[in-house]
Order: structure tokens, then sequence, then C-alpha cells
């Protein structure tokens, strides 16, 4: 009994001496992992040329995305919906946005507006729709309708929906959802002259959206016509008819 009490203890003595290592070890690894989950994603973009370089990118949320002016101007990421502005970045200087909600974040430079970008942030491994085909008429008269057509399709072949907007204040809203690779017919007519923006974009079931595709139409189709151009048209037709017959000239004693 004596020497099974001492094994007892023995193993008792052995097992405490393993806790502060066994302890050490859990922490180390907690700590390791703790780290990696806090490890931000970074995603580059360079301003160069008057670009962003590059100015469509998809990244999963917690994303830090951090342009770099490399360009020999002054530029800004300036968000189309008033979600972030850098302000001015030198050359040279960087600026980031950390990105913590799934959607797609358009934004341009405001002092070149023809430079523009778009961050899509997803959720989990989720990625959005492609950016749709755009056709139909870039021109047109007023009241007639006109046929527009938007495709894509979405990496994980998920359902999607389709958004027109008709660039005259008004739009589809979000369509009912169809397989991904279906084309989307939508009709719309204007009732004033000018030059519309229509645009189309598409939204998987996990609400991720796809960069926006436009396209110029111009209502209506005409032709200039001014007093000057008709003013000449009508010296000319004169002209003809003073040397083809010589008796309109002597009635008008030319």
């Amino acid at each position: 009994m004596i020497i099974i009490k001492k094994k007892m203890i023995g193993v008792l003595i052995g097992m405490l001496l393993t806790l502060p290592l066994l302890s050490v070890s859990a922490y180390q690894q907690e700590a390791t992992t703790m780290m990696i989950l806090r490890s931000p994603l970074i995603q580059n973009i360079t301003i160069k040329d008057f670009q962003f370089i590059p100015d469509n990118v998809t990244v999963p949320i917690g994303t830090k995305v951090i342009w770099t002016n490399n360009g020999p101007s002054e530029h800004t990421v300036t968000s189309d919906t008033n979600i972030f502005n850098s302000g001015t970045i030198g050359v040279g200087h960087q600026w980031n946005f950390t990105f913590t909600s799934a959607g797609s974040y358009p934004y341009h430079c405001a002092i070149h507006p023809i430079m523009v970008g778009i961050v899509i942030v997803t959720g989990g491994n989720n990625l959005p729709p492609n950016k749709p085909t755009l056709d139909g008429t870039g021109s047109g008269t007023i009241g007639v309708t006109y046929d527009y057509i938007a495709t894509t399709t979405d990496p994980e072949g998920d359902m999607i929906q389709y958004f027109f907007d008709w660039g005259d204040g008004t739009n589809t809203g979000w369509l009912p959802s169809v397989p991904s690779g279906t084309a989307s017919h939508q009709n719309h007519s204007w009732s004033t002259k000018g030059t519309f923006i229509v645009s189309a974009k598409a939204r998987d079931t996990s609400l991720a959206e796809s960069p926006t595709a436009t396209l110029s139409v111009k209502i209506p189709t005409e032709i200039s016509f001014s007093f000057y151009s008709g003013h000449m048209i009508s010296l000319w037709i004169f002209a003809k008819l003073l040397h083809i017959f010589p008796l309109f000239r002597e009635i008008i004693h030319v």
C-alpha cells in the first residue's frame, strides 16, 4: 500500500509540474491565432498617369485598401456616396481606408473627375457578379420606346438580380432574381431631350453588387439646319438657275 501511494504521489507531482508548460503552450497558440486574425488584409492601389491602378478590386470585409500617389500631381480618393474622402494626397504620399461592410464602393478623384475606380467588398468568400454588358441604342427620339439588354454571370453561379437606371430620375428597382448568365431585357422611353447615362448593375443572393455598366443615350436625334446653311443652299440653287436658263437671267436683269 505504501508503494502504491508513493506512485500516485509521484504521478500527481508530475502532472502539477507539466501544468505550467501546458498553460504556456496554450497561451502561445491562442496569441498566435489572435495575431493572425488581427493581421489586416491589405490591397494596394497605385495612383499614376491619372489612373487608379487597378481601378476595380474585389476584397473581403476587413481589408485595408492603401492608395499610393506615384504620379506627378496631387489627387484625392473621394467616395461617390460620401462614405470616405482622403482629402488631397500629395505626390509620394499614401492614404488608406478599412472596409468593414460588404457592398460596392465607387469613388473618383475630386481634382480630376475623369479618374474613377471601385472597391467591391464581399462577406466571407462570396464574390459579386461580374460587370454586366449593356447593349442598346445610343440615340433616339422623344416618346419612342427602346430596348436595353444587360447580361452577366456570377462566379459561384448564384441567382442574380438586375437594376437599370435610366438617367432621367427613374429606374427599375431591383428586378426579380434570374439564373446566372440570363439576359435582362428592359424597355424605356424619354419625354425630354438631352443626353442620358443609362446604367445597369447586378447583385447575387448575398447582396454583393457588381460594378456598374453605363451607356450614353442622346435624345432626340436631329439634323442641325441653321439659317446660315439654308441661306447658302438657296444661293447655290439660284446660281445654278442663272447658269442653266439664260432667259431667267434676262427676266431678272442680271
